[in-house]
């Protein structure tokens, strides 16, 4: 009987632990955001937000308001979702809200002293702005004719019909039109002959949202890749000196001076000169930001285009009024109805799911204070089916972006890009990259894609859709 009477007290313990844990968790303390109950200490909502973070966000919005907080292996996060309220984390300074102290989990891949790991917020955006200098409109009109070039020499390797992966597909054109775009012709090789695609794969694929929560994790083979992709990019450096020696009138021309070129003359504010180590990881940064993420953007765009006769017959109308000019930048900057599917696709599916800071103070939400420490999440893809902001938001609808102007509804109605301060620099890039090869793409072959429709999946940090896509192909009649 002792050993039966035992087991009943410890029965009845863990009831009374975890009816307390209920009810002080979804208290919380005064003033601050409504709670998700915490069951489980440290790992707290880890599984409803690991299986479909999105949904985590959008389910509890409407049981807790548009501000809560959950606990998730071991951080207190607080969730903020609609965009009435997100002055509080667009709108606050760093010392306020740090996007450093949340992505530090980064700097294996970009390196000692560069952009999260920089030694101030300064210093990182002066880094970001050693990459916009090679996005200038000058630039832009000679990336169309080098992505014209990328994709017409694929469409000579796939000939006149066949089936391919569209994932696959999108990804070898983005890196190969961005790195060359971003980096130079001269980067072209390394594609070709030391696999710099693959290696940047290996990088991505050892980046999963579990890097965040533990940074410290195992990933051989991530390094590796970083190790060979820096040994190109010292190479790529140590040539392109040898040609500002031989070509100073390269130099002369800003629309023949790529990100490499830009890197290579520039100071830090203080004089300080940048070292090889500090190049290198910018440059992987560079193109590390807008590699994957516009990879998924084109896949879902061309899909909902060529899945909808509707959507596809008015891209094609457009395409028609232009096809007799010639492919450069402004034509591209004329398709209008191509950007708004683009936008489409950003609004229900973004690559990056959620934007981050750290309350490095308290701070003030409508009526609830955010505790010191707390990590503030909104969500760009909760934040796309919201439905103040979009009717149907289910539904994929281009026209959201023409003559509707949903998104405008609200200041933040649109975020795929972020906003504020450290709102992406790549944006008016990738609009321009995604167009031109869209577009250069539908105008050589009429697709075709009978499968279902795939859902994101949210096993990366970088969320693509959860299965292949495998579309058929034909020459259209030029």
């Amino acid at each position: 009987m002792e050993i039966f009477d035992i087991f009943i007290a410890l029965i009845v313990a863990l009831v009374l632990f975890i009816s307390i844990r209920f009810f002080t968790s979804q208290k919380g303390k005064k003033n601050e955001p409504p709670r998700v109950p915490n069951f489980i200490p440290y790992f707290g909502s880890f599984i409803g937000f690991a299986k479909n973070p999105v949904n985590f966000v959008i389910e509890n919005s409407k049981i807790y308001g548009n501000i809560f907080t959950a606990t998730i292996l071991g951080k207190e996060m607080t969730f903020i979702n609609h965009p009435t309220l997100l002055d509080t984390v667009f709108k606050a300074t760093d010392n306020e809200l740090s996007l450093r102290d949340i992505y530090k989990f980064m700097k294996p891949v970009f390196g000692n002293g560069v952009v999260y790991d920089a030694e101030s917020t300064e210093r990182m955006m002066e880094q970001v702005k050693f990459v916009s200098s090679g996005l200038t409109t000058s630039r832009f009109r000679v990336f169309v004719d080098i992505i014209e070039d990328e994709v017409k020499q694929r469409v000579e390797q796939l000939g006149n019909e066949g089936t391919f992966n569209l994932l696959d597909l999108l990804s070898d054109l983005i890196i190969f039109t961005a790195s060359r775009c971003l980096l130079g012709d001269q980067v072209r090789e390394y594609l070709s002959e030391k696999q710099l695609g693959k290696l940047y794969h290996d990088i991505d694929e050892g980046i999963s949202a579990l890097s965040f929560f533990y940074p410290s994790l195992p990933a051989n083979r991530r390094d590796v890749a970083r190790k060979a992709i820096g040994e190109i990019f010292q190479e790529l450096l140590n040539k392109r000196r040898e040609e500002h020696v031989k070509n100073p009138e390269r130099l002369l021309d800003e629309s023949k001076m790529d990100i490499v070129d830009h890197l290579l003359l520039q100071k830090y504010k203080d004089g300080q000169e940048l070292t090889d180590e500090h190049r290198i990881g910018i440059l992987i940064a560079g193109l590390f930001a807008g590699q994957h993420t516009s990879s998924i953007t084109s896949t879902w765009t061309l899909l909902n285009i060529i899945s909808n006769k509707r959507i596809e017959q008015q891209f094609r109308n457009e395409q028609l009024l232009l096809e007799k000019e010639k492919m450069n930048y402004e034509t591209i900057m004329k398709m209008e109805y191509l950007e708004a599917c683009m936008k489409e696709a950003l609004r229900m599916y973004p690559p990056l799911i959620m934007v981050m800071r750290m309350a490095r103070k308290p701070r003030q939400c409508e009526e609830f204070i955010i505790p010191k420490g707390n990590i503030i999440v909104v969500s760009p893809s909760a934040a796309g089916r919201c439905k103040d902001v979009y009717s149907n938001p289910d539904e994929f609808n281009p026209e959201r972006f023409t003559e509707l102007k949903e998104h405008e509804k609200f200041k933040y109605g649109s975020i795929p890009f972020g906003a504020g301060r450290h709102k992406c620099i790549g944006e008016n890039f990738a609009l321009l990259q995604v167009k031109s090869v869209i577009s250069i793409l539908l105008r050589y072959y009429d697709m075709e894609y009978s499968g279902e429709m795939p859902s994101p999946s949210y096993t990366s940090m970088v969320v693509g859709p959860d299965k292949p896509i495998i579309v058929k192909y034909k020459r259209r009649l030029q």
